[in-house]
């Protein structure tokens, strides 16, 4: 359980960006030994970036709206 937790923890904190580098090297370690995960891995990646890029965009175009009507 304890590797199971460890690496939900290196793959969250690769998403987010603040993996450090032993970190990431941890996680690549994982991932080469399991082809299997990284593909799920991969796909969970592409997901996050995409609702990120999407969460990203709405909010600058809500802040800008929010922007226009104090003007």
């Amino acid at each position: 359980m304890q590797n199971h937790n460890n690496l939900w923890y290196l793959v969250a904190r690769n998403l987010c960006k603040e993996a450090t580098e032993e970190e990431n090297e941890k996680l690549n370690k994982i991932l080469e030994e399991d082809p299997c995960l990284k593909f799920s891995l991969d796909v969970l990646t592409n997901f996050w970036r995409s609702v990120n890029d999407e969460d990203a965009e709405t909010a600058k175009k809500s802040l800008d709206r929010h922007i226009q009507r104090m003007q």
